[in-house]
């Protein structure tokens, strides 16, 4: 089972997310379509179902109608013989017949007869009889009989068995093999005051085909089965040679039910509907039971229907998620691209992929990354070899001072044999001074005060030089004097205030070094009361010190040993720190120099750089 789901998972993983877009996306909208077509189906199948159901009905409807009408005719024509006056006269003296006088009744009778029928135009009369109670009363063979010769048959007797208005039975005339249905009625008499007194009967024989049977246009529109039941729930007529439970038809017409309308058959009949009606005047019931071809057409035709528009809207479906993951996809594999160039070291992509959502939101962030990056690398090239530009220059400007240091102790010593101690004394200092370039001690950094003394000694030599014209102020305040610094930061910037500040010792002056602390940093100032300097002037000269540059091919007049320092302490610890040059004409420069304190430069990474 493990290893299944580990299969599945890395399965799943190893897909590419558009894959998993594209199916996920055709699986989440074919459910809801498979649904939504069942339950529509289930929906329009019963829609049709009460459609055919409803149309079956009024065939129904159609059939009894016609059905109650032939009724009617047929009960109209039994009241119109029974009414007629030869009928009243002749049965009224049915005694005094015999059978001498057969043939002039029949010829009454049939004239009579024949004109109401043809009056009335029914199709499907197989035969009119009546009898008369007298045993006496003449045969014609066609329409006129007594009591006597019926008695023994069944539907005479069931006739006055339940003595009703109009009895109808239906039987089976085997040797001709039809099936006649009957109406018969009491004939009674109508002259005088004996109006209730019998006279005889009427009995009219029916084709029941013809009476039940389906037109054919009905029978080409629809095809059922056809059962007529009388109240005793007996079958008196079907067209049908289908077998159906006896108990279920029973059901279907069950007067206690009164009901009408359609039934779905049971299960095995499920293919089928049956409508039961009532006919008003015989209490029969009219059972038609469809064949449902008309139903079973149409769920055909609704499957047929349902599967085009499925198929239709999951090729629309399939077309839709194919061109939106399409869309995806290129963006993404556009990202992917440049995510491979970058990795391969080409850093010069710069193709937007436009859109405000999540991949264009992940571009965006990867462009500006790339572009920080960029920036990145050129600035720490350009300070790599600002760096080793800045070693370069402090090579060429240290030749060799291993070897002028010691011809400088040599000078010093023989000027104090030969009694020169100004010469001896300038020696000294100027060896002291070669002495801490080279004294590193594998560091960079170095104590406050040991820088001022390496500036005092490059004081004494200037002064030496020309004539004490400018005088040095220090006031560094004991805690500080051990802070650690930059080595060959202020005699730079001393150098350069002699030069331009007092026009190379032609005028008299004041150089002022002093140290102070402010939120962990150390901040040295160097202040001089020299010619000072324009403000466009000061501009443009902080401008040229933070550019971090090359400085091997600077312009002599530019204030290299500025820059370089100014170089050298952004790129020991960071842009935050360095030079600040303020200045006024006529007023005197201040160069600010920011280092941080003791406690704070021991995390940095200090290295090396030349002066």
């Amino acid at each position: 089972m493990k290893t299944i789901k580990r299969m599945i998972l890395s399965l799943y993983q190893d897909t590419p997310i558009v894959r998993k877009f594209m199916l996920s996306s055709f699986v989440l909208s074919l459910i809801p379509l498979i649904l939504m077509s069942v339950l529509f189906y289930s929906r329009f199948r019963q829609i049709m179902r009460n459609e055919v159901a409803s149309s079956y009905e009024l065939v129904a409807s159609q059939y009894v109608s016609n059905l109650e009408n032939k009724i009617n005719i047929y009960n109209s024509l039994i009241d119109s013989i029974v009414v007629n006056g030869t009928v009243q006269n002749v049965f009224s003296k049915q005694d005094k017949y015999s059978v001498k006088d057969t043939i002039d009744i029949w010829r009454l009778f049939y004239r009579e007869i024949d004109n109401l029928i043809y009056a009335k135009n029914p199709q499907e009369i197989y035969s009119i009889m009546l009898y008369a109670k007298s045993d006496k009363f003449p045969r014609d063979g066609m329409h006129l009989s007594n009591y006597e010769q019926v008695a023994d048959e069944q539907w005479f007797v069931e006739t006055f068995r339940q003595r009703k208005p109009i009895y109808d039975y239906q039987y089976t005339v085997d040797a001709l093999n039809i099936d006649l249905l009957s109406f018969v009625k009491f004939i009674p008499n109508l002259n005088g005051n004996t109006y209730t007194k019998e006279l005889g009967l009427i009995k009219i024989d029916l084709l029941a085909h013809e009476f039940f049977g389906v037109s054919q246009k009905n029978a080409a529109m629809e095809a059922y089965d056809l059962f007529v039941l009388n109240p005793e729930s007996e079958i008196i007529y079907t067209n049908s040679d289908q077998v159906f439970p006896e108990e279920e038809l029973t059901d279907m017409i069950n007067p206690s039910r009164g009901q009408s309308g359609h039934i779905i058959l049971s299960p095995e009949y499920s293919n089928r509907i049956a409508v039961v009606d009532n006919i008003n005047g015989c209490n029969w019931k009219v059972c038609l039971i469809f064949q449902n071809n008309k139903l079973d057409q149409k769920f055909n035709d609704t499957y047929v229907f349902i599967f085009m528009i499925l198929l239709i809207m999951l090729a629309f479906m399939i077309l839709l998620t194919f061109l939106f993951t399409t869309a995806y996809s290129r963006r993404t594999n556009q990202l992917i691209k440049k995510i491979k160039k970058i990795g391969k070291g080409d850093l010069s992509v710069k193709d937007v992929i436009y859109g405000n959502d999540e991949i264009g939101m992940i571009d965006a962030a990867f462009n500006h990354m790339i572009i920080s990056l960029n920036e990145q690398i050129d600035k720490n090239y350009i300070q790599w070899i600002a760096m080793q530009e800045a070693e370069l220059k402090a090579l060429q400007l240290q030749i060799n001072p291993h070897f002028l240091y010691n011809t400088l102790e040599s000078i010093s010593g023989m000027a104090s044999i030969k009694g020169c101690p100004d010469i001896s004394k300038v020696s000294e200092k100027l060896g002291m001074m070669f002495r801490y370039s080279i004294n590193k001690s594998g560091t960079e950094l170095v104590a406050l005060n040991e820088e001022i003394q390496h500036v005092m000694n490059y004081f004494y030599i200037q002064n030496v030089r020309f004539g004490d014209t400018i005088t040095p102020v220090i006031e560094i305040p004991d805690d500080l004097k051990r802070s650690k610094i930059p080595r060959f930061i202020l005699q730079p910037i001393v150098e350069n205030s002699i030069i331009h500040g007092f026009e190379g010792n032609k005028r008299q002056g004041c150089i002022e070094i002093s140290a102070t602390s402010a939120e962990d940093n150390l901040i040295i100032d160097i202040y001089d009361d020299g010619v000072g300097m324009s403000e466009k002037q000061v501009d443009d000269l902080n401008e040229y010190i933070s550019q971090i540059k090359t400085v091997l091919h600077e312009e002599e007049n530019r204030s290299i040993g500025v820059k370089n320092v100014n170089t050298r302490i952004r790129l020991m610890f960071g842009e935050q720190y360095g030079l600040q040059i303020r200045s006024k004409l006529s007023a005197g420069t201040q160069v600010r120099i920011i280092l941080p304190l003791n406690s704070r430069m021991e995390g940095k990474n200090v290295q090396s750089i030349g002066c």
